[in-house]
């Protein structure tokens, strides 16, 4: 296969493949092909985020805003550290 030749990363040819299996299942629900064909996708690697130590969470807690827009940085902290938004 070309795309498996190209310098793409496997995310990239992964979205080609997803969008000519898509054609593919379009093909076989109006009946131009008789079975459903399905090209299988690539290994792609798995990253894993670097998350904060318990250390760096305290430091980020205990540190003291002074001026307003240092209140609601600290208050947007507090948001992503509480509910995991920032990961």
């Amino acid at each position: 296969m070309a795309l498996a030749a190209s310098k793409l990363p496997p995310c990239s040819i992964n979205d080609y493949l997803r969008a000519i299996n898509a054609f593919l299942r379009w093909c076989n629900s109006e009946e131009h092909l008789p079975e459903l064909l399905k090209l299988d996708s690539l290994k792609e690697e798995q990253k894993v985020i670097q998350t904060f130590s318990p250390q760096q969470i305290q430091t980020l807690l205990g540190w003291k805003p002074k001026t307003f827009s240092e209140h609601r940085l600290a208050a947007l902290i507090a948001l992503l550290l509480d509910t995991a938004l920032g990961g």
